[in-house]
């Protein structure tokens, strides 16, 4: 998911960002392609609540399910702003 939204993001394409991540971190690539990291953090929130969506619409989950999700992930522990964008 991170490495299409940053494709996303960097108005590549997913498989030139995968191939780069092949030969350098991910915290390498993001910041070559200088994507912003709030940015990012909110593409993120969205294309998981897109996945969600879809889960619930497709009977995969219930939409309370989805909900305890979402509500799980917002209150995850904020990172440093300094941490690595692969340990959020």
């Amino acid at each position: 998911m991170k490495v299409k939204v940053l494709a996303q993001l960097a108005g590549k394409n997913v498989a030139t960002v995968e191939e780069e991540i092949k030969n350098k971190r991910f915290n390498e690539v993001f910041g070559y392609y200088k994507v912003d990291r709030e940015a990012f953090r909110i593409a993120m929130d969205k294309e998981m609540i897109s996945i969600l969506t879809t889960a619930v619409k497709s009977g995969l989950i219930t939409k309370k399910q989805a909900d305890e999700i979402i509500e799980m992930d917002k209150n995850r522990p904020k990172p440093h702003p300094g941490m690595p964008i692969n340990c959020r």
